[in-house]
C-alpha cells in the first residue's frame, strides 16, 4: 500500500475473528498479535501467581545455531525446553512442518510475566520504602 492512508495490509483470522494483523501509519509499522479490547474476553478471573520468582532462575547463554559458521560471533538467548515450563506462551511449540517438535520464542507471549512481574516488583519496593520510612522515624 503505497497510499498515504494508515491502516492492516495483512489480517491474520480463525473462525471468522480477527487474531491479529499487521499494520502501518505513514511513519511505522507494527504487528498486532492478539485483541484486547473487552468485548473480544469473556470468563474473567484474576491471576494471582507470582511470576518474579521465575525470573531469577533465568540462565541467558551465548551459543550458535546449527546453521552458523563456529568462528561467527555467538548469539544471546535463553534455551525454549528450560523455560517452557515458567513461560508457555512465550515457547510454543510448532506442531507441522519441517520445525515440527521444536520451540520457537513467542516475544508477545513474555510480555504478560514482563509486565506482571514489575507490579510485583512495584509492591517490593513500597513496601521496602514504608519499612525504610517507619526506621528513619525512629
Amino acid at each position: 500500500n503505497d497510499a498515504s492512508t494508515n491502516g492492516a495490509f495483512i489480517q491474520f483470522q480463525r473462525t471468522g475473528s480477527n487474531a491479529g494483523y499487521i499494520s502501518h501509519s505513514n511513519t511505522t509499522a507494527s504487528y498486532n498479535t492478539s485483541g484486547s479490547d473487552r468485548a473480544l474476553k469473556e470468563n474473567f478471573e484474576d491471576w494471582t501467581e507470582s511470576v518474579l520468582s521465575h525470573f531469577k532462575d533465568l540462565k541467558p547463554t551465548k551459543f550458535h545455531f546449527t546453521q552458523e559458521d563456529d568462528s561467527s560471533e555467538k548469539n544471546k538467548g535463553y534455551i525454549a525446553q528450560d523455560l517452557v515450563g515458567s513461560f508457555p506462551e512465550a515457547y510454543p511449540l510448532k506442531n507441522d512442518g519441517e520445525d515440527a517438535d521444536r520451540y520457537f520464542f513467542n516475544p508477545s507471549g513474555m510480555v504478560v510475566y514482563l509486565m506482571k512481574a514489575i507490579q510485583e516488583q512495584q509492591e517490593l519496593i513500597e513496601t521496602l520504602q514504608t519499612k525504610v520510612k517507619a526506621l528513619e522515624e525512629t
